[in-house]
């Protein structure tokens, strides 16, 4: 189960309430926070499915859809008025 063992560090490394962010942020954090703990760094994809895992289960909310040039950005808190 990596999904279960990548979802700790990653739910830690989320910023603040309301700050965007995106998977390529929360990655480098995990990377450089729990370099130490993981067999093997995680990449991009990985983030991108446990944030996106997190939105359904209404744990952030998503702030900008992601297209094939730019990433989706989620933040943690109450969703702003009109979002």
């Amino acid at each position: 189960m990596p999904q279960k063992a990548a979802t700790s560090p990653q739910k830690a490394a989320i910023s603040e309430e309301g700050e965007p962010f995106g998977a390529s942020a929360v990655t480098a954090e995990v990377n450089r926070r729990f370099a130490d703990r993981l067999r093997r760094p995680i990449d991009t994809r990985m983030a991108s499915d446990v944030l996106r895992r997190m939105n359904n289960a209404r744990q952030i909310h998503l702030v900008r859809v992601g297209k094939a040039f730019s990433e989706a950005l989620y933040a943690k808190g109450a969703r702003a008025e009109g979002g």
